[in-house]
């Protein structure tokens, strides 16, 4: 093992990736991908980290530059200024506040209020209306009481017990209704 090697081999046991040693032996790329290719069974570390990412990543950790800053306030405020607040009781405040002040109480989902809202509903009556249970029309539907042949599309009689639910279950609607 040449000192090339033996330098290869202990950086990338460091922790360097192959971008520092190759900068650090000075080589051109393709002579670094031939060399690669034939130490392959070097361990590299994985991606994003190797000890410059990490020191990278540690040094940038809490900065802000200041543009960085005037934009992301100037993106909260131009959210905040799209955003609607609502007043409920003595609260008033954005609309995913609320869900999450009356989170107990709420018995909709949170689309189903967005819906409820854009549809001009009050606040309160969004936030605590309670669902709307939909039903099947009661008059002048029903079932055929057998099943269509595909052949001739006429109606075939069912067997005896199933016809004699479908009576029970008419009957029982008529006196329900």
């Amino acid at each position: 093992m040449d000192s090339t090697e033996r330098f290869i081999r202990e950086k990338a046991a460091a922790g360097w990736s192959r971008k520092m040693v190759k900068e650090a032996l000075g080589i051109a790329d393709y002579s670094w991908r031939e060399i690669c290719s034939i130490l392959h069974d070097v361990k590299w570390p994985p991606t994003n980290g190797s000890v410059d990412r990490k020191a990278y990543y540690e040094s940038q950790r809490g900065h802000c530059s200041p543009a960085r800053l005037d934009a992301v306030k100037k993106a909260h405020a131009s959210r905040e200024a799209n955003l609607k607040k609502y007043t409920v009781g003595s609260i008033t405040t954005y609309l995913e506040q609320h869900l999450v002040i009356w989170a107990d109480e709420i018995t909709i989902g949170h689309s189903q209020i967005r819906r409820r809202l854009a549809a001009g509903a009050d606040i309160y009556d969004a936030l605590f209306s309670p669902p709307k249970i939909k039903r099947k029309p009661q008059s002048g539907w029903h079932k055929p009481a057998g099943r269509i042949d595909a052949a001739n599309h006429q109606t075939k009689p069912l067997d005896r017990a199933a016809a004699e639910r479908t009576k029970a279950f008419l009957a029982e609607r008529a006196l329900g209704s």
